[in-house]
């Protein structure tokens, strides 16, 4: 497993851990660029093999020679593997970015300090932004002294739980006027249909008298006539 801020290396056949070189990178070591092909890094690794081999370098004092042979081998053992060199790969990538990240933090503190505040530090220091009420420019509160707290003057600023209850009281009051809009819709819908009721039970009582006292046959002939009277009136006018 690679961690950050350290050149991934594989583990010696001995179990131990092998020396880590994270002042180059791998593709630094065998002089080839990011986007190598995999017979580009083997002939590089050939050619560099060549030269710091310690057979080649026999008698010499120091172990430069070897330590460098040890690292060009570690080099090649994780570019040569597509796995290993991927995960190297994103590897690096994270290490980019995290100097990007404490490059931007480091010139932000600066400009912090500039204007007269410091910003938290340690973990604490996750990100930074004014707008927040604990994070803002103390050295200004000042200035602000005496001035209305919602921009009008004489209301002062209110705590929370006022503003709270009145959100409440409002929502509270929407859902009275809901209920006795529909309490009243209703009502109006019943006294509608009730008048309703006593118009048709009116027309009813009063055929039931006129069939009475005309008998049945001459009401049904007057009811026919009245059925015929609006379908003639109608030919009238399409004819005109």
């Amino acid at each position: 497993m690679f961690h950050l801020g350290q050149s991934p290396t594989p583990q010696s056949s001995g179990g131990s851990s092998s020396r880590l070189f994270s002042s180059r990178t791998h593709y630094e070591v065998l002089g080839v660029q990011n986007k190598a092909s995999s017979k580009e890094i083997k002939a590089a690794f050939l050619k560099q093999s060549k030269l710091v081999h310690p057979d080649s370098h026999a008698g010499a004092e120091d172990k430069g020679s070897h330590d460098k042979f040890v690292r060009l081998n570690e080099a090649y053992m994780i570019l040569s593997k597509t796995s290993s060199r991927q995960e190297y790969d994103m590897t690096l990538a994270m290490q980019r970015i995290k100097q990007l990240q404490s490059a931007a933090n480091g010139r932000h503190a600066k400009a912090s300090t500039q204007m007269g505040f410091q910003q938290p530090t340690g973990k604490d220091h996750i990100f930074w932004d004014d707008t927040i009420w604990h994070m803002r420019d103390k050295s200004k509160d000042k200035m602000y002294e005496g001035q209305p707290y919602y921009g009008i003057r004489g209301v002062n600023k209110l705590p929370n739980s006022y503003i709270v209850y009145a959100c409440l009281g409002l929502v509270a009051s929407g859902i009275m006027l809901h209920f006795i809009a529909l309490r009243h819709s209703r009502r109006m819908n019943s006294r509608i249909l009730d008048e309703r009721d006593r118009q048709n039970n009116r027309l009813y009582l009063q055929s039931k008298h006129l069939a009475k006292v005309n008998g049945t046959t001459l009401q049904l002939e007057l009811l026919r006539s009245r059925v015929e009277e609006p379908k003639s009136s109608k030919k009238d006018l399409s004819k005109d």
